[in-house]
């Protein structure tokens, strides 16, 4: 059974590629269309068969850890997809610690679909990747001694 805890944690993580989609994307454009809806879905799977209340505070705290956290990292005049890589590179860390689980077939797999290739390019620049890694890396920090994401790593930005 999933706890009130890692319900948070998806909620964050959706919150962040909401962020980037709205954030990066033409809201006209087809695929950005499908990403908003996948995410939807995610957020409907998260939260489903929690009562309006349990949700209600889930949310709050989702948009808490959010603004205190994550929105510091996106600056003005910040490149969206610099924010992109670093939620990669979050997810990519938390992914491979095992502390989150991304589901083929699942809505957030088919929003990564649609979101990632929009990243790529971004991602061939070494300043920008080195930029969107040392991000993630703190975000990860910040949230890890809110007591999210327990044992998930990335490596420091300082490895080699």
């Amino acid at each position: 059974m999933i706890t009130g805890r890692q319900r948070t944690e998806q909620l964050l993580i959706i919150e962040m590629l909401v962020s980037v989609t709205i954030d990066g994307a033409d809201p006209l454009r087809a695929e950005t269309k499908a990403a908003a809806a996948c995410l939807s879905a995610a957020v409907t799977e998260t939260i489903a068969g929690l009562p309006f209340d349990a949700a209600t505070k889930l949310y709050g705290r989702r948009d808490r850890l959010f603004a205190r956290f994550v929105r510091p990292h996106q600056r003005p005049g910040m490149r969206v997809a610099t924010f992109g890589l670093a939620v990669f590179h979050l997810l990519k860390g938390l992914t491979e610690s095992g502390t989150l689980s991304v589901v083929d077939g699942s809505a957030v797999s088919a929003a990564l679909d649609l979101i990632l290739p929009g990243l790529e390019p971004a991602a061939s620049d070494p300043v920008t990747f080195a930029r969107a890694r040392k991000i993630a890396f703190e975000i990860l920090d910040a949230l890890q001694g809110e007591g999210l994401f327990p044992g998930a790593t990335i490596r420091s930005p300082d490895d080699a």
